[in-house]
């Protein structure tokens, strides 16, 4: 299925297991840039190695980690400007509170 949403960008909050990483997985599918936010660096990493190896649209696009301590999800002040700094030209925030 094409979205026509290849070539935007999103951040992904918590991108790196269940919910998150199902959402990560299908933008990186339909070409999106993204910047996968999270607290576990080593499931962040898994993940983005995962997406790389399984996505035809990330292996010339960008995909950016962010491990953090701070809670991920943007009902969180910490979290929102986390998201809102990590990407400043960003189509969309995906947000797995």
């Amino acid at each position: 299925m094409d979205l026509g949403i290849m070539a935007t960008s999103a951040v992904v909050c918590r991108g790196s297991k269940m919910h998150g990483k199902g959402y990560a997985m299908a933008l990186a599918g339909e070409g999106v840039k993204l910047i996968m936010i999270g607290r576990g660096k080593e499931a962040l990493k898994a993940t983005a190695e995962e997406i790389r190896s399984t996505s035809r649209a990330t292996a010339n696009m960008p995909l950016t980690t962010i491990a953090t301590d701070t809670a991920t999800d943007i009902a969180t002040e910490a979290g929102c400007n986390l998201a809102l700094a990590a990407s400043p030209k960003r189509d969309f925030i995906v947000n797995i509170a």
